[in-house]
């Protein structure tokens, strides 16, 4: 199992992107604790923050002695990342994943493989003798690990940890998923967003997924993850403390439009003709790329310039539109605290005291001047990350709640018209409502026996279990 378990951080280690957290010099003009790549970038992708990342010992190969290691505590590293999310950390280490797993953990398993809910059942045994901690955890099985059931269970609070069944040799490991990447064109889900307590980082790595249809039900796996393992079962722990922030990231050239947002541009096209000098401006993408209706799968929209800027380049970012949508559905119908939609943008006119936001949602128009009053301040051609308050967007000289627009869990947004956009991201934090213990749903298909009803006193038998089948 040790053999697996080094080649898997040797691998999986250098197999990681260069995704790190920003620093709190930076943060003040990102997301919150959003995880940032080269030059500022978010990762793209539905992601919940701030997440936890508690890593082993490194850099690989690391220490392997079987007393004071930790290299098959992948299973001890993941129960730190879901207590500490959850809330349930306790005395000076709190709710950091790290200091739950170095302190509390590490020194009680003696470097052994075994599985996360036997380090969840002790924790709440020694921290929370008075709780079961059966009312707050659940296990989904194996043909239920679906990127949807992820986004579903991230969105009510609850933190997540995978069970991972290698397919080309033996062995298991368990780490962390915080997030999804799907397709906007597609609306297929291509990867997960997860935190390996292998790659010594504190950071989201878009792994690749893949299903397997097996006629009455499907199978998940990391084809690109080393051993090409499978999604074995889900471990499930509800929060003690109820609120889930959502971050939605696009940054792909050519960004999402919606059916609603197509269509919106149609008529704001038939409302301000050509003649009337608004809707010169051609529709373009991030990084002023040009969009076709092949690109967008949208047809009738006009991504040309009109007569009157025939000396334009379409493309540097001046009278341009620039459409992009948000698709949210975990948040619908929810009751949403706060709402940030950041920019990552380059002014590319002095006269950017014109340019605003205007939203298909509520058919607003640029003379509603949504964002201008920070928009206008911004320095020609000195890139910069905005972040605007949804729940009082300045407008005007006002302020105005947008929140609502997001009752449906979407946004369809247009920016216009003399800036470049390199990355949008849209963050909802909502106020969410978890069930009274012991009511964890449990899903149709079916369940894994791991969560049988049972109070342990010591670690998961093990007895049975094919060598190397247990994580670490």
């Amino acid at each position: 199992m040790r053999r697996i378990v080094h080649r898997l951080g040797r691998i999986g280690g250098a197999a990681c992107l260069a995704v790190v957290l920003a620093s709190q010099a930076a943060g003040a003009s990102c997301i919150g604790a959003a995880p940032l790549a080269g030059g500022g970038v978010p990762v793209q992708g539905t992601y919940v923050t701030p997440f936890q990342d508690a890593n082993k010992s490194g850099p690989w190969p690391h220490d392997t002695d079987p007393v004071t290691g930790d290299s098959n505590l992948c299973w001890a590293a993941t129960a730190a990342n879901m207590l500490a999310y959850g809330g349930w950390g306790v005395g000076v280490v709190e709710n950091d994943a790290q200091a739950i797993f170095v302190d509390q953990m590490n020194p009680r398993y003696n470097n052994v493989p075994g599985f996360t809910e036997t380090a969840i059942a002790d924790y709440f045994d020694t921290y929370h003798p008075t709780l079961n901690y059966m009312d707050y955890y659940d296990v989904a099985g194996a043909t239920q690990g679906s990127p949807s059931l992820l986004d579903s269970l991230l969105a009510e609070g609850r933190s997540l940890g995978l069970y991972l069944s290698f397919t080309t040799e033996s062995g298991a490991h368990a780490l962390s998923v915080w997030g999804t990447v799907k397709d906007p064109a597609s609306g297929l889900y291509t990867d997960l967003l997860l935190a390996d307590n292998e790659d010594n980082a504190i950071q989201l790595v878009p792994t690749p997924v893949r299903e397997t249809n097996h006629g009455a039900y499907s199978t998940w796996s990391l084809p690109t993850y080393w051993g090409a393992p499978t999604i074995g079962f889900v471990d499930i722990l509800e929060s003690a403390t109820p609120g889930v922030t959502l971050n939605q990231v696009w940054t792909d050239d050519i960004p999402p439009i919606s059916d609603a947002l197509a269509a919106y541009l149609r008529d704001y096209y038939a409302l301000y003709p050509e003649d009337t000098g608004v809707t010169d401006a051609p529709i373009t993408g991030f990084n002023g790329s040009p969009l076709t209706a092949a690109d967008t799968g949208h047809d009738g929209l006009r991504y040309t310039p009109g007569p009157n800027v025939a000396d334009q380049t379409p493309g540097n970012g001046i009278d341009e539109l620039v459409p992009f949508s948000f698709s949210l559905p975990q948040i619908a119908g929810r009751s949403i605290a706060s709402a940030e939609l950041t920019l990552s943008l380059t002014p590319r006119s002095p006269a950017l005291a014109t340019d605003v936001l205007f939203f298909a949602d509520n058919a607003s128009r640029p003379s509603d001047l949504f964002g201008n009053d920070i928009l206008k301040d911004l320095a020609l051609d000195v890139p910069a990350t905005v972040t605007l308050p949804l729940n009082a967007m300045p407008s005007g000289g006002g302020l105005v709640d947008l929140r609502p627009l997001l009752a449906d869990g979407t946004l369809d947004v247009i920016f216009g018209d003399d800036a470049l956009i390199h990355w949008v991201a849209l963050t909802v934090t909502m106020f969410t409502e978890l069930p009274e213990p012991a009511t964890i749903t449990l899903f149709a298909l079916a369940i894994v026996g791991l969560a049988a009803a049972r109070r342990r006193a010591g670690p998961l038998p093990t007895q049975g279990l094919a060598a190397g089948s247990l994580p670490g």
